[in-house]
């Protein structure tokens, strides 16, 4: 009976763990900053949509910082569609990792949700 409890117990403990993706490669997380540069569109004749673009990968926490700091003109609808698209390019290119995907403008936070990733062996 002993033995089956702590057979019970190590299944339990185990079915808790939620696996880790190894972190991303270098070329990876260029390709994710391609990706946001993509976005920002400098090209345009307004100018760059984004003050600053940020993207890391966080060793200590095992996530992806995606951030960006939008242009004082931006309306509320802009930062919602910047976030929107962060969270698509998250998931079609960076699924695997955990993310931390937030908009500022200026200083101030506008929009911020952490994403779980969906890695499996």
């Amino acid at each position: 009976m002993r033995y089956l409890l702590i057979i019970l117990s190590l299944f339990l403990f185990s079915c808790g763990s939620n696996p880790k993706a190894p972190p991303p490669t270098e070329s990876h997380m260029i390709f994710l900053r391609g990706k946001i540069q993509d976005l920002n569109d400098c090209g345009s004749i307004e100018g760059c949509r984004f003050k600053r673009t940020k993207v890391r990968y966080n060793e200590d926490e095992s996530y992806i910082l995606m951030k960006v700091t939008t242009q004082l003109k931006a309306s509320y609808k802009d930062n919602n569609n910047y976030f929107n698209t962060l969270k698509d390019i998250h998931k079609a290119f960076a699924y695997q990792h955990d993310a931390l995907i937030q908009v500022y403008q200026g200083e101030n936070e506008k929009i911020s949700e952490w994403v779980n990733g969906k890695y499996q062996k």
